[in-house]
């Protein structure tokens, strides 16, 4: 039955017709949730789909389509822009950049460089910059007294993506702030728990279990934990916000603790994690090597 599914799909796909929008969509989406399933390689019609729908179908783009290289391609090579848009926010995830994919800079649109280039995915940073500390600065007033670039070696791109992230969406999405603000923190932390293991320091805890994945992060902010009772302050602020983040709609529909429905954040909510993050934030940069 599914394999008469794909047939009829791929047949949408290949269709010449401008009046088969929605049809080419649904059959894209589906193609792309039968790679994932099976690994056949169907999301390479793609390639040949209008811009808009290639946008549209980003989100659904299964893992072998970022490994077999062509159909990320295409996207990054229109020239309208908006394919290329689409996946911006997927590879900054994933840490890929344009030659991960054997895309040259000169290849994308003017739109989609500035795009990666504020992601931190095009260009190296000058060596006598440190775009996180002036970040944190003007919005926490951080001192900028380390460089963060040592404290997060090659991790140090991938982490400012986060950040700038979390900026951008400061004003317009709040609740989008909070989830990316959260990640950059996970981030940071477990880079201070590199350097805490590696100086011995008494507030070192584990950030990934026996099998090697990463502990979750509230776990890591407990209480209990030794960095709680050595760091109180960034704990209590990453904890906060960790907190909240995982009550947002985008989360979870509910509240793991109370049950009730999940809520978008608020603007004196808001106002107070800031706070929080401005006190964590002042610790956290004394402790950095």
């Amino acid at each position: 039955m599914i394999d008469e599914l794909v047939t009829r799909a791929i047949g949408i796909a290949r269709s010449r017709s401008k009046n088969q929008f929605h049809e080419k969509w649904g059959s894209a989406r589906f193609l792309c949730a039968v790679e994932e399933l099976r690994g056949d390689k169907l999301s390479k019609f793609l390639v040949y789909q209008p811009p808009l729908l290639q946008a549209l179908v980003a989100s659904s783009l299964p893992e072998q389509a970022f490994l077999e290289k062509d159909v990320v391609a295409s996207f990054l090579k229109r020239s309208s822009p908006e394919p290329g848009l689409s996946i911006c926010a997927i590879m900054h995830q994933r840490n890929y950049t344009p030659a991960s994919f054997n895309v040259s800079n000169s290849n994308l649109p003017t739109q989609v460089q500035n795009t990666l280039q504020e992601l931190g995915l095009l260009t190296a940073i000058p060596s006598g910059l440190d775009p996180i500390a002036e970040m944190l600065y003007r919005r926490y007033k951080t001192p900028k007294i380390k460089s963060w670039k040592t404290l997060l070696g090659p991790e140090y791109t991938h982490t400012l993506g986060f950040l700038k992230q979390a900026e951008a969406s400061f004003k317009s999405g709040p609740s989008n702030w909070l989830a990316l603000q959260n990640s950059f923190n996970h981030a940071i932390f477990i880079a201070l728990q590199n350097h805490f293991s590696a100086v011995g320091h008494p507030g070192k805890c584990m950030v990934k279990d026996k099998n090697g994945e990463i502990v979750n992060f509230g776990s890591s902010l407990d209480r209990n934990n030794p960095f709680a009772k050595e760091c109180k302050t960034i704990a209590d602020g990453f904890r906060a916000v960790n907190t909240r983040r995982n009550s947002l709609p985008s989360s979870h529909p509910y509240d793991k603790k109370t049950g009730n429905q999940s809520m978008s954040l608020r603007p004196k909510e808001k106002k107070q994690l800031l706070s929080r993050l401005q006190a964590a934030y002042g610790k956290f940069v004394l402790l950095m090597p």
